[in-house]
């Protein structure tokens, strides 16, 4: 009856652990498979929780970055688009200067083309940064009307294939989903012991 009893301490709580772990294994592989729902008989359908939630999923995380990571406003703000305002002028004054050379009538003076050319880069130069000004608003307004952080992160995620997906989600979280199946083996065995306990109560 001692060997009886002592082995019931020992194979319970094992048998326990050992469910406890494949449950939880399963239920891990389930949030991913099957990947395609299946029909099963006087059930219904079962499928992975992601792969059914995937456009959910895609929804959920576009509104936190949009919302929360990085609106259109921070964006536009990171882009420091005033910090370039004299690279961009100098630039426009470049191209406008190589255009008039190619474009100014021959039968002008090459030093009246020289005078012509130099105050019209001097004119651009001066009133460069107002027209860049009017042209970051127009943009900045566009850009807000027109680009959603939200729709570009979901269409991401949306356009990434189940299996990259799986493979994503596992590589970041594998401990975590590790540790989850460890837990289930655990907590069998914590609970087979309680078992034991209840039936030596029992007897």
């Amino acid at each position: 009856m001692v060997v009886t009893t002592a082995a019931e301490w020992l194979v319970l709580p094992l048998i326990s652990a050992l469910i406890g772990y494949i449950t939880n294994v399963i239920a891990v592989r389930m949030l991913f498979r099957p990947r395609r729902p299946w029909r099963l008989w006087g059930v219904g359908t079962i499928q992975g929780l992601i792969p059914k939630r995937h456009h959910d999923l895609a929804e959920a995380i576009g509104q936190v970055v949009e919302n929360e990571l990085l609106s259109i406003d921070i964006l536009l703000d990171k882009l420091d688009i005033d910090g370039y305002k004299d690279q961009v002028s100098a630039a426009m004054v470049r191209h406008v200067r190589a255009r008039l050379k190619e474009r100014m009538p021959r039968f002008i003076p090459i030093p009246l083309q020289d005078v012509i050319i130099d105050h019209l880069c001097e004119l651009i130069g001066k009133e460069g940064e107002s027209i860049l000004d009017v042209l970051v608003a127009e943009w900045e307004d566009y850009a807000r009307g027109s680009i959603s952080i939200r729709e570009l992160v979901e269409n991401r995620i949306l356009a990434l294939d189940l299996a990259a997906l799986e493979e994503l989600v596992v590589g970041i979280a594998h401990k975590e989903l590790r540790y989850i199946e460890v837990l289930g083996a655990a907590l069998g065995f914590l609970i087979g012991w309680g078992q034991i306990g209840i039936l030596a109560v029992l007897r």
